[in-house]
């Protein structure tokens, strides 16, 4: 087993895939305009198998219709 450098709180588990446990990590990766994409992992979250919800949405394109469907009910204004 060859030591790793630890780097924050990613760790690199493919060659397009991270890991992370730091939550400043995390918002920036789940931001409103990250460029990162969510991995096939997200799916066992559907509530309903084959239903997506807004935290299971793989497609950037359905998440942000289905934001901008919600954020009528949510916002303050």
């Amino acid at each position: 087993m060859v030591p790793r450098k630890k780097k924050g709180g990613l760790v690199r588990v493919g060659p397009n895939e991270v890991m992370c446990t730091d939550v400043e990590h995390l918002y920036r990766i789940s931001s409103a305009r990250s460029e990162y994409t969510k991995g096939e992992w997200y799916k066992i979250g559907q509530i309903t198998p084959g239903k997506d919800t807004i935290l299971t949405m793989q497609s950037k394109e359905q998440r942000r219709e289905r934001k901008r469907k919600l954020m009528p009910g949510v916002s303050p204004h």
